[in-house]
């Protein structure tokens, strides 16, 4: 379940505060894992890099 939140949040269609209170953590953790901040989805990440 972790990897799905993960891909789901990275989609830009789920945020970390919609994860279940049991995984949350874990999927914070694989988040920032991956170098993603405040669990911001990588479609997100880009529409605000670009503003700059």
């Amino acid at each position: 379940m972790v990897a799905i939140y993960v891909a789901l949040i990275m989609a830009g269609r789920r945020s970390v505060e919609s994860v279940p209170g049991n995984l949350k953590a874990a999927v914070q953790a694989e988040l920032e894992t991956r170098g993603l901040e405040n669990g911001r989805g990588i479609a997100e990440r880009q529409m605000i890099e670009s503003k700059y």
